[in-house]
């Protein structure tokens, strides 16, 4: 399993970035219509007014290779979409990403997990199919609900550790990045 950890609220930019550097037809369908960079930013401005986790994977220069938003406007249900990096795909990446989310919205006591796609994103609804949700299909949209079980002192665990290891990766990256800088770039840091 890939190491994943949540976006802190000051990092939400790199969110950003993440989805703006998707290619046209990834966005069009994480999204589900065609949007500009600057929709880009502002949806994800938009955040700090809703609910949500951003749970990420990054690679070794620190750029998210993989995220998965985890959004819930009350504790019954949270939706879930997910955006991962070209080179990344079809690697099992947005399967971690799927079981973490869900182990996160399991342990805040959220009932149900619904996913929402364009019923030609073949991607979504395998990755769907693998975590449980039966997608039903309605014209050009798909959605499905996953019902979650309840927390368990297990699944606290099983998350903290999970956090843990995201975080040591992501700073363990952060100082091989930090220590490969040149002697005189290291001083002035």
């Amino acid at each position: 399993m890939r190491p994943i950890r949540t976006l802190f609220a000051h990092e939400r930019s790199r969110y950003a970035q993440h989805l703006c550097s998707l290619d046209a037809e990834a966005r069009r369908l994480r999204f589900g219509r065609v949007i500009s960079d600057q929709g880009i930013h502002d949806s994800v401005a938009g955040l700090a007014r809703t609910p949500h986790a951003i749970l990420v994977h990054e690679d070794d220069t620190l750029a998210i290779a993989g995220a998965v938003l985890v959004t819930s406007s009350d504790r019954s249900l949270a939706e879930l979409a997910f955006s991962v990096d070209g080179a990344w795909r079809r690697q099992g990446l947005a399967t971690n990403l799927a079981r973490r989310a869900l182990l996160w919205a399991r342990n805040r006591d959220i009932a149900q997990i619904g996913i929402y796609c364009l019923a030609e994103n073949v991607s979504m609804r395998r990755l769907a199919q693998r975590i449980g949700v039966q997608l039903q299909i309605e014209g050009p949209d798909c959605e499905g609900t996953i019902v979650l079980p309840q927390r368990t002192p297990f699944s606290l665990m099983e998350e903290m550790v999970a956090e843990r290891t995201g975080l040591v990766d992501h700073f363990g990256k952060r100082n091989c990045l930090y220590l490969r800088l040149p002697p005189n770039r290291r001083r002035a840091a």
